[in-house]
């Protein structure tokens, strides 16, 4: 359920999820290319399947971390900070296409 006029992207609880797990962030950026740097989970997950949850939760195992940089296998990534301006250093490359598992 969902309140307003525009529904949410279908990724909304894998961030929600996020958020309640990881206190010290306060911004988020989902996109659906790569990030230089960033570390893969291991598996291909589609996008909205609340998995990803686990599986970023297997590579980001300090959930006191301030920053935090995820390639999501075959989808896309997730950057997560405590200030916005750490954002700005972060660096996105194109997926491959077509992406091999």
């Amino acid at each position: 359920m969902y309140y307003g006029d525009h529904k949410p992207s279908v990724d909304t609880p894998i961030q929600l999820e996020l958020y309640k797990a990881f206190p010290k962030i306060n911004y988020m950026i989902h996109a659906h290319v790569y990030v230089e740097g960033g570390v893969f989970i291991d598996i291909t997950v589609p996008c909205g399947a609340i998995e990803e949850v686990s599986e970023i939760f297997e590579v980001a195992e300090d959930t006191m971390t301030t920053f935090e940089v995820i390639n999501l296998k075959g989808h896309g990534c997730i950057i997560m900070a405590e200030k916005v301006a750490d954002m700005a250093k972060v660096k996105f490359y194109k997926r491959p296409t077509p992406e091999k598992n």
